[in-house]
């Protein structure tokens, strides 16, 4: 079941809609917390389930994607490409 924050994920990144795995989601935390290191910013993670922090990464990568030049647009969307199932 797609929830309403994983269509505008899907819908803000150009994404056809896709389960995303356990290793997408790493991933994501990944390109996230990387960001914030490059912006030099203070990132504090805590979530007490997985859905609520799969909700949190997609939200701020959203917001990022919405409100500025995210330089990883091409990171997230090549995460959902066809063939990349194994890195």
């Amino acid at each position: 079941m797609t929830t309403e924050i994983e269509k505008k994920f899907f819908d803000t990144f150009g994404i056809k809609p896709k389960e995303i795995t356990d290793r997408i989601l790493l991933e994501l935390i990944c390109i996230l917390s990387q960001h914030y290191s490059w912006e030099e910013e203070n990132w504090f993670l805590s979530c007490d389930s997985i859905d609520y922090l799969k909700q949190f990464i997609l939200s701020h990568l959203i917001e990022l994607q919405e409100h500025t030049w995210f330089c990883s647009k091409h990171q997230v969307q090549s995460l959902f490409k066809e063939n990349n199932n194994d890195r």
